[in-house]
Parts: C-alpha cells; structure tokens; sequence
C-alpha cells in the first residue's frame, strides 16, 4: 500500500512540474510562434461584437455585483461596452479617454481613468505595450485554447512622510481559444476581483461598425 502511494505521489509530482514548465516568461522582442499568430488572428479579426457577464468580487461584500451587456471590439480603435442590467449605460473606451452615455442618451467625455487604461492593449492583445507594467507569462497553442498571464511589476510609492511601501501587484489572466478571446480575469489583492466571460461572438456589420464609430466620438 506505501508503495502504491508513493508511485501515486511520484506521478501526480511529475505532472505539475511538467503543468508549471509548460508556462513560459515572454519577451517582447521575440514573442512565441504561437502567441504571435494569435496576436495576428485577432488583428485580423477586426471588429467583434458580443455578449459580456462580468462579476465584481469585494472583501466587504458576500456576493458579487453581476453586470450583463454586449461589446463592440474594434481593433486599433477603441471598445464599446454596453451595459443592460443592473442599469443601463454606454462606456466607448478609446485611446484618449472614454465617453458615458447614460440612458437618456447624455454624452460625457472624461479623460481615460487609471482602471481602464490597460483596457485596449487587453483587447488588442499589445504585448510591447503591456510589458512596460508587467511581466507576461504564456501557456498554449494557436490552435486550442492558450492562457496570458500578466504580473504586475513590482513598485515602490510613496506613502505618508518620506516613506516608502510596496503596493500589492495587479494580476490579471487572459484566456481563449485560437484567434479568440473568452475571458479576462483582473485580481487587486485585498480589493476586487474582476471576471469577465465573453460569448456568442461574431463579427459585426456595417451597420454595427457604424453606430460604435458614433459612441465613440466625444
């Protein structure tokens, strides 16, 4: 029985070795085959629209915040969230600032807040441009599905009288499949937890294009 238990421990040990080697540290210089082309797929992909549920976790809170609604993607270009429920608003994201439109169809321009400033090179998948803040872990194929893993690189602030303190580092996970991504997993240690799933994509129409080309204007 010892014996049995410990070539059990002896296989399941071997297998999350090979499970943690398979994830591989990425230079921005020289991106993996398979991350480059997925890089390429979604560029050439263009403009996406689909449906979105997105669960907002807090320490203080016992359940999460559940808001449902439909993305428009266009790459390059900027990003048009829709939201449904709770309450009904329009967020287009570009690479200057973003534009609110509440439900009585009031536009407001502000310019890009801090939470949503890694939101486009998220979408375009903009390696080079994320590396500056974080350190990018890659595991899979161009052909499957396939993980990015962002750490954040570690900071010193300033905090109070000359001190300095060392901030809990952003997380975040990308997953998808192909040329497509599903999901978006954003982790603040001690103060949200963001998961976005994404669903029934498909490309959209010239109409489609349109109308998020209009949101997006301040």
């Amino acid at each position: 029985m010892l014996r049995i238990l410990t070539v059990i421990s002896l296989i399941a040990a071997t297998f999350l070795t090979n499970l943690r080697g398979a994830e591989v540290l990425v230079d921005p210089a020289a991106l993996p085959a398979a991350l480059a082309r997925i890089q390429s797929d979604i560029a050439e992909g263009g403009r996406i629209t689909c449906a979105f549920t997105e669960s907002r976790s807090f320490p203080f809170k016992k359940t999460p915040s559940i808001l449902e609604g439909e993305s428009d993607y266009m790459h390059g270009e900027g990003i048009v969230l829709r939201y449904a429920s709770p309450e009904k608003r329009i967020i287009g994201i570009r690479g200057n600032g973003i534009v609110e439109t509440d439900s009585s169809g009031v536009k407001k321009f502000h310019e890009l807040p801090r939470q949503y400033e890694n939101m486009l090179s998220l979408y375009d998948l903009d390696i080079r441009k994320l590396a500056d803040g974080f350190n990018i872990y890659f595991d899979g194929d161009d052909h499957r599905s396939w993980a990015i893993r962002l750490a954040e690189k570690q900071g010193l602030v300033t905090a109070g009288r000359q001190r300095e303190a060392r901030t809990a580092p952003l997380g975040i996970t990308i997953r998808g499949e192909g040329g497509a991504i599903r999901s978006f997993e954003i982790v603040k240690p001690g103060a949200i937890t963001i998961a976005i799933r994404m669903e029934n994509a498909r490309r959209m129409t010239p109409e489609e294009t349109a109308a998020a080309a209009e949101t997006l204007k301040p």
